[in-house]
């Protein structure tokens, strides 16, 4: 049966804080090695209760179980659960060696992609899995004239251990592969593609029919008689906001509700993370603001599309450092920083003013705008790119990128601010080569002479 989801591909049933929970728990190492592991200890009572129950009938039927005694079965359980915990070592300590490798080579931000890695989770969860299934099933065997020796489960065993060593194979190769530079910028890339798609152009609510501006309505909020500001019991990132929360504040007292915090912003305790237009006359409306906005104490994909970008240009930074000096890795994170805000530029932004059908509070919610992701992904790298003619090459050709998506002319005026900074930086000094300098002045006229079409307007 195909499931069926609700808005952004979210399951409709799943309440916001079960889901944070969750979320949050597939981000651990130890998720699927704990479920495995707890799913063996099960397995390992069901086979041996089945070989109790039909072990004479399963040993007529099927010859080529294993027959051996009793002594033979506890060696060759001790030898597999032996070697079994000694692979789960290794394994681990493969991984903490490329957690370490990935953090100081690339950034501190990239680990979440290998501790919440699926593939990863689950290989070290099946070897310890078969490692708990053997001691379980060892306990079991006995000799003498009363012996049991559990054939079929002695022979799970050893295909559970075949499983492992294939797993084994497919780890190592995982474990390599991942530490490609382009495979981490890749998982970033579609991660944050995948948070494009579900959060342009729609977001929380509906846009609301309301006419005037959003700062209007800010400061109209703010210069009210009744303002009444919603404080943080405790801090943490901005994760997201919850949207069924969000709509079930309901009170008569309070027409609008300003959230000033964008989503992956750092709260501090105390601070302001809400504003209403009157007190509120239940006691609860604060609560369930707080509620809805949902604090962590990292940063997460989940709604927040600046998180994969400042991913992204941390790498890029880190290898325009002198101490890595890797040019490339830095050009690859900035084509598809590229990729991303070309998406970007083609997509409908959606209204800061919200609502929610049949509730007649409003919402005015702060959210990154396309100046913002343009400044964002470009201002720091600008700052290293004195002597480095190639990467402002592909700085350039990636703002040729997005003016080639843009749908709206209103969005011309950072891009042309990011050309002149780059026009200066090139000009001023003896930064680059007169080839260098001529070749990029080449290619930023060609840029700025279809910028030119578009009309210049006030910032």
């Amino acid at each position: 049966m195909k499931t069926v989801k609700g808005k952004r591909g979210r399951p409709p049933g799943m309440k916001g804080s079960f889901r944070d929970y969750y979320d949050e728990l597939k981000t651990r190492i130890w998720f699927y090695p704990a479920i495995l592991t707890a799913a063996s200890v099960v397995v390992a009572f069901a086979m041996v209760r089945l070989d109790r129950a039909y072990s004479w009938e399963i040993a007529s039927e099927a010859p080529w179980l294993f027959a051996g005694t009793a002594e033979a079965a506890w060696s060759l359980l001790s030898a597999l659960a032996t070697s079994l915990i000694t692979v789960v070592s290794i394994a681990f300590s493969i991984t903490i060696i490329a957690l370490q490798q990935a953090s100081s080579q690339y950034s501190p931000r990239v680990l979440r992609t290998f501790t919440s890695d699926k593939g990863n989770q689950v290989v070290l969860g099946m070897y310890l899995a078969t490692f708990v299934y053997s001691l379980l099933v060892l306990r079991t065997v006995r000799g003498g004239d009363d012996g049991f020796v559990p054939a079929l489960s002695v022979n799970a065993a050893i295909f559970f251990t075949l499983l492992c060593l294939g797993l084994l194979i497919f780890f190592i190769h995982r474990i390599a592969t991942s530490l490609e530079v382009v495979n981490i910028i890749k998982r970033i890339h579609e991660a944050l593609m995948k948070q494009i798609e579900n959060l342009y152009p729609e977001t929380v609510g509906i846009g609301s029919q309301d006419p005037r501006p959003a700062d209007e309505l800010v400061e109209a909020i703010r210069s009210s008689d009744g303002a009444y500001p919603v404080k943080a019991e405790k801090s943490g990132f901005l994760n997201r906001v919850d949207e069924k929360t969000l709509s079930e504040i309901s009170d008569e007292s309070i027409r609008w509700i300003f959230v000033p915090v964008r989503v992956g912003e750092f709260v501090s305790a105390g601070s302001v993370i809400a504003e209403m237009d009157g007190e509120p006359a239940s006691g609860q409306t604060g609560g369930k603001i707080k509620k809805a906005l949902v604090l962590r104490s990292d940063r997460s994909f989940e709604d927040d599309p600046m998180y994969g970008i400042r991913q992204l240009v941390d790498i890029a930074l880190r290898a325009l450092s002198p101490g890595i000096n890797d040019p490339t890795t830095a050009e690859y994170a900035l084509l598809y920083i590229g990729d991303a805000l070309g998406c970007l530029a083609n997509r409908r932004f959606p209204e800061n003013k919200r609502e929610f059908p049949g509730n007649p509070i409003k919402f005015v919610l702060a959210s990154p705008g396309w100046d913002d992701y343009i400044r964002f992904s470009v201002d720091q790298i600008r700052g290293e790119l004195r002597g480095k003619p190639r990467i402002t090459s592909v700085v350039v050709k990636v703002i040729d990128h997005i003016l080639n998506n843009l749908i709206s002319g209103d969005r011309v005026n950072v891009l042309r601010e990011e050309l002149a900074e780059i026009r200066m930086l090139c000009e001023e000094g003896d930064n680059f080569s007169r080839r260098d300098k001529a070749g990029i002045l080449q290619l930023l006229g060609r840029i700025e002479t279809r910028l030119s079409k578009y009309p210049r307007l006030e910032s």
